[in-house]
């Protein structure tokens, strides 16, 4: 008899045991495979990225930059691809920060490339703290990207890790000292003196140093520079860094008799150099700056050609063939040094835009293709306004300009360097606007600000030859000249011209005294073919009423203005050598004429005045 109950489930125990293990086996197995693949990946992405980089250092040995770029770019990609995958490699993230960081060094020019060098760096210190290259890498970077404090906290760190390196105590009190931390940076550069007794740059630093208004010890400079003789008296880039220094300090102080100790130890130390090392560039450099400070382009021209072409693209170099072609109006040399440096330095692309916009005419073309340049190199947004604002302006477009201008200037939330430079743009539009006491008002409000800063009385003594008040121009400009020195002064553009112009109208109306024809007459001499061709006529020709000569100046104005008749300069340079020979008729005639040729003009109507006033 059989049970009609139904049969019980049992569970299958080895199918499940199966099952089981094989999913487990699944779960250990799929993973390890995975992060065998992905090994593998990241791997042959690490291989490709070496190879890359073996391939960009060959180009480089080889000179071929397109090919070494190239090769970079490759090795910083795969570097990171790598790291992406594998993120606690430190030994790759290392390369990747001195990959991406030579990367940055070939192409000093573009600020992204120089900000993610240093993030990157920042990240690989970060990881490897005790690793002296990378610190050092980093402190470079930081530097160079003006963060003074982080770069002085890397410094420190190199320095801590190589307890000998004396530049790195020279870089971070470099750091200090543009913090204006000038108390830290002499003991720091007092530490890198006792470690290398022969670093020059550290002395001169130091002498700077306590040269500085917050420590203001002389003395101590001096005993420094001293000291630096006695350390380094067989070296000739000794002698050559104190006499530059030297020359520094001439142009900086106010000082006259300072002034001239100043360039005659510079050229004694010179004089030393050459002996010692003709052909050393660091001299030959030290000379041409001397030569400038006299006034003698020649002589430093020549200095400059002695310079071996292996040291020519030197940035030192690059600087006084700067200061030589500005001394001698060569725009087309200026331009063409200024492109150097820029690429080096992107700061230098605003020292470009304003001699593009100096030249006569100004030079839009270049100066538009430089705005752009600032843009690229991440110029902040409150300098790109300004400059935008001075290139409308050179346009024509005065009063969108000053309106533009004057709204900056109330919304400036920069340093007082760019308030200054506002205010000195919205004070020169004014200017070309002829409103007068608009264009005054900016510079009055400067000097009560900034009464020391010697670019702001010179525009305001060139306000004041506008506005006719030539005895308080000259005497604003010899004590700038007592201060700059003569050479540095005119070199600002258009202060030449505007010199000029004063010390003529004060040789003609007895202003200044018996030395003014005199020092016209050098000035005219030595800057007369920089002037436009009307400038210099008419100044020759007052010169020459002033010396008593008055019919000849007249027939040289006369025939001047029947030739050139809508430049107005020459109407009223022939007005003031009537008006000198008491000619009150023919004074009248010719401002009844200049009233017909310019009849808009506020200058005319001033010009009548003149006439109707003696």
């Amino acid at each position: 008899m059989e049970s009609d109950r139904p049969a019980r489930w049992k569970p299958n125990w080895r199918a499940w045991a199966i099952l089981l293990t094989v999913l487990a086996a699944l779960g250990l197995l799929i993973p390890w495979l995975h992060a065998r693949q992905v090994r593998s990946t990241s791997l042959r992405i690490l291989k490709r990225a070496e190879q890359a980089e073996a391939a960009a250092e060959a180009a480089r040995s080889q000179g071929n930059r397109e090919a070494y770029l190239a090769s970079l770019r490759e090795a910083v990609r795969g570097y990171d691809a790598y790291l992406r995958q594998v993120p606690d490699d430190t030994e790759t993230l290392k390369r990747l920060a001195l990959a991406v960081a030579e990367q940055a060094d070939a192409s000093p020019g573009n600020s992204q490339l120089q900000w993610n060098a240093y993030q990157v760096l920042n990240r690989a210190v970060s990881k490897s703290p005790k690793d002296a290259g990378l610190q050092r890498r980093l402190a470079e970077f930081a530097e160079r990207l003006r963060r003074w404090s982080e770069a002085a906290d890397a410094w420190r760190a190199v320095s801590e890790l190589l307890p000998h390196d004396s530049d790195a105590r020279l870089h971070r009190a470099q750091c200090l000292a543009a913090q204006s931390l000038y108390p830290d940076a002499v003991k720091t550069l007092r530490e890198a003196i006792s470690t290398n007794p022969r670093n020059i740059a550290a002395y001169i630093l130091l002498a700077s140093c306590y040269r500085q208004p917050t420590i203001g010890d002389a003395a101590a400079s001096e005993e420094v520079l001293a000291d630096l003789g006695r350390a380094c008296g067989d070296d000739a880039a000794a002698y050559a860094q104190r006499a530059r220094f030297r020359l520094r300090l001439r142009r900086t102080t106010r000082n006259p008799q300072e002034a001239a100790d100043a360039l005659r130890l510079a050229e004694e130390d010179i004089a030393r150099g050459l002996q010692l090392a003709p052909d050393d560039a660091a001299v030959r450099i030290a000379a041409a700056e001397s030569a400038l400070e006299r006034g003698d382009v020649d002589a430093a021209e020549s200095h400059l050609s002695a310079i071996r072409s292996a040291d020519a693209e030197d940035l030192a170099v690059l600087e006084v063939r700067r200061r030589v072609a500005a001394a001698g109006g060569d725009y087309p040399a200026l331009q063409a040094v200024l492109a150097k440096l820029s690429e080096r330095e992107p700061a230098r692309l605003a020292e470009w835009f304003q001699i593009c916009l100096d030249q006569t005419p100004p030079d839009l073309p270049t100066a538009k293709k430089t705005l752009a340049r600032m843009r690229e190199a991440s110029f902040s947004p409150d300098w790109i306004e300004l400059f935008t604002l001075r290139l409308k302006a050179a346009e024509g477009d005065l009063r969108p300009a000053a309106q533009g201008l004057e709204d900056l200037l109330r919304r400036c939330r920069g340093g007082d360097a760019l308030k200054a430079e506002i205010a000195l743009a919205l004070s020169q539009v004014y200017l070309q606007l002829r409103q007068w006491e608009r264009a005054a008002q900016p510079l009055v409000n400067l000097l009560q600000e900034s009464p020391d800063s010697q670019k702001v009385r010179l525009a305001y003594a060139r306000l004041l030859a506008r506005f006719g008040e030539y005895d308080r121009a000259l005497g604003e400009f010899r004590l700038l000249a007592r201060e700059l020195g003569i050479e540095r002064l005119l070199s600002a553009p258009g202060a030449a011209s505007d010199y000029l112009e004063i010390l003529v109208q004060a040789a003609l109306w007895g202003i200044g005294g018996s030395q003014a024809r005199s020092a016209a007459e050098d000035v005219l001499r030595r800057y007369g073919d920089r002037l436009p061709e009307p400038q210099r006529i008419s100044a020759e020709a007052r010169l020459k009423a002033a010396a008593g000569d008055a019919g000849s100046a007249a027939r040289i104005l006369e025939d001047a203005v029947s030739q050139q008749p809508d430049v107005f300069d020459l109407w009223s340079a022939k007005l003031d050598v009537q008006l000198l020979s008491e000619d009150a008729q023919a004074a009248a005639a010719t401002a009844r004429d200049a009233m017909r040729r310019f009849p808009a003009a506020p200058e005319a109507v001033l010009l009548a005045i003149r006439a109707a006033s003696r």
